[in-house]
């Protein structure tokens, strides 16, 4: 099979989505995290190194802390899962017309880019929600079958041998729910790129994935690590800034850092859905 050439910048090529993807995960984490850092951070306004001292080694002042405030981070964390849900869905708007972005090829004269996107938003949405299900699904049977013989294993195997099988099939875990998400991704490159249903959708991402597995797993892991790579800089340079120290600076640097951070993450994201749309776009489907 003969794929596209794809320019990895498809930062570059569109902007626009690219930025309203990163200003929607940064408001989502603000909505998430907010309320819960609120209430770790109270009260540390009068310390002299504020919550510096929550990421002291050994965690000890971290521990007391949400032993005081359990109830209330219980409440928070309630809160929390329902503000993900809801930012989880907003964020699907910059999403879909990046991947409508990129998947663009002509259309029809009187069909413009925010109809096509608005058009491809509820299946987008539906595809996340089977996601999460499937998801859900092999991480839940993956803990039963663990529990279940964990016991068993190490009977007969040794505490050893049945811990590394263990370790095993949490591997093969992990394997499976990332699998379902490049799925995803391949299937939404493909409602958008062929104009088809959520069935079809998928029944063509999985048959690319399944056909390619070298080059998709390829396509998918670059960046993904080079979105670790940015994160495990940004906590490197929050560590050197001693925010404890004085000097505004520091702030404005961390802040900075941790911005540049996510919209790198949100440019590495776009470029590999570029790489799902030249994927699924080389696949004929009928």
């Amino acid at each position: 099979m003969r794929f596209e050439r794809v320019r990895r910048l498809a930062a570059v090529r569109h902007p626009g989505p690219v930025l309203a993807l990163w200003a929607a995960r940064c408001l989502g984490a603000w909505v998430v995290a907010g309320p819960v850092a609120a209430v770790l951070t109270a009260g540390l306004e009068h310390q002299p190194r504020t919550d510096a001292v929550l990421f002291d080694p050994g965690g000890a002042y971290l521990l007391e802390t949400i032993r005081l405030h359990r109830d209330a981070l219980a409440i928070n964390a309630q809160h929390a899962v329902w503000a993900a849900l809801t930012v989880g869905a907003l964020c699907l708007l910059p999403l879909t017309a990046l991947v409508v972005a990129l998947a663009r090829r002509g259309g029809r004269p009187d069909e413009s880019w925010l109809h096509r996107t608005a058009h491809h938003v509820p299946g987008f949405a539906l595809l996340a929600g089977l996601t999460v299900l499937a998801q859900v699904a092999v991480g839940s049977l993956v803990a039963v079958v663990a529990l279940g013989a964990r016991q068993s294993l190490a009977l007969h195997l040794g505490q050893r041998c049945g811990d590394s099988s263990l370790l095993g099939l949490g591997g093969l875990a992990v394997t499976l729910i990332v699998f379902i998400g490049v799925v995803q991704d391949l299937a939404r490159a493909a409602s958008v790129r062929h104009d088809c249903g959520v069935v079809d959708s998928i029944r063509t991402a999985t048959g690319v994935a399944l056909a390619h597995p070298g080059q998709i797993g390829i396509a998918w892991l670059t960046p993904a690590i080079w979105s670790t790579v940015l994160v495990l800089a940004a906590m490197m340079v929050t560590r050197s800034c001693r925010l404890d120290a004085p000097g505004d600076w520091r702030w404005a640097v961390l802040i900075g850092v941790h911005q540049l951070a996510a919209l790198g993450m949100a440019a590495l994201r776009a470029t590999w859905l570029a790489r799902a749309v030249a994927f699924v776009a080389s696949e004929s489907w009928t």
